[in-house]
């Protein structure tokens, strides 16, 4: 072996050597430092597992109803009183319908604080159902609470009078309509016909919409199927404002044809409102809801 060859095994056994060295010296460290972490560490007992409940804030029934002015017969806020507990915020819910068939009517659209038992709820405007046809849900603190649905629509009377101008746009000015007279017939009933008149004090002539709800049994024998106008022609239907649902309300104007398109102090208008049932007949019929 040259010279060279022997430096050069020495250079390697050299190497070798302090690599093993270095493996000793991390070996001892790694072993010092786990055993100073573990004099560090403290023990305790064993816990045992654990379930905790919460009941809700209310038991309930609350009771729910409409509440605000409406508009036009709608409502945007509905009332939840009789809450008791602790709650904070409650949401409502409103749906309308009867035995397996309901619609949500109204929605709150955020929670509500609970102020005093009761809160006021928030929600796009509805018609609400009477306490027969609606049904109402309440979360109070996200619980569910079993509510009551109430509420007895306002009682309406059987004529209203409008004016409005050529347009179509209402106007202020008061006008009256009222029953002449009229007659019924039929064994059973079922036909029956009433005058109306329509007058207001105005000396400017406007135009007039009279509403006509058959429910009022002072005016009206019964609700009829089918709405006719019996004078000829002298008032027309308002197809537009008028409905079967949930009752049949008819809403008439003058015929431009017949000359009573306005009415005007001293110039009143006057047409026949008639009501048919069980296939009876009066009249042209203007609204079926048979």
């Amino acid at each position: 072996m040259t010279t060279v060859s022997r430096a050069a095994a020495g250079r390697a056994r050299l190497r070798r050597r302090v690599a093993a060295a270095l493996v000793v010296v991390l070996s001892l460290a790694l072993v010092t430092t786990t055993v100073a972490h573990a004099a560090n560490l403290s023990l305790s007992a064993p816990q045992r597992p654990y379930a905790t409940t919460k009941a809700r804030c209310a038991n309930g029934p609350v009771t729910v109803t409409p509440t605000g002015t409406p508009s036009n017969g709608q409502y945007t806020q509905v009332r939840v009183s009789g809450i008791s507990g602790t709650c904070a915020t409650g949401a409502v819910r409103v749906a309308t319908g009867a035995d397996a068939s309901w619609t949500q009517t109204f929605m709150s659209t955020s929670a509500t604080a609970v102020t005093s038992g009761a809160l006021t709820a928030t929600g796009a405007a509805f018609t609400p159902p009477d306490t027969s046809g609606g049904k109402a849900f309440v979360l109070l603190d996200g619980w569910p609470v079993p509510a009551t649905w109430t509420f007895t629509p306002p009682s309406l009377p059987a004529l209203s009078c409008q004016t409005f101008t050529p347009s179509g746009a209402p106007l202020a000015t008061p006008c009256q309509a009222v029953v002449t007279g009229g007659s019924e017939w039929g064994n059973p009933l079922n036909v029956f016909y009433r005058g109306i008149r329509v007058t207001t004090t105005s000396t400017t002539a406007v135009r007039w919409r009279v509403t006509i709800r058959f429910t009022d049994t002072s005016v009206f024998p019964f609700v009829p199927e089918k709405v006719a106008e019996g004078s000829g022609g002298d008032a027309q239907l308002v197809a537009g404002s008028s409905t079967c649902t949930p009752t049949p309300v008819a809403v008439m104007t003058g015929n431009p044809g017949h000359g009573q398109v306005s009415i005007s102090a001293g110039s009143p208008a006057q047409f026949q409102i008639a009501g048919t049932r069980n296939g009876a007949s009066y009249g042209t019929v203007v609204l079926d809801c048979s």
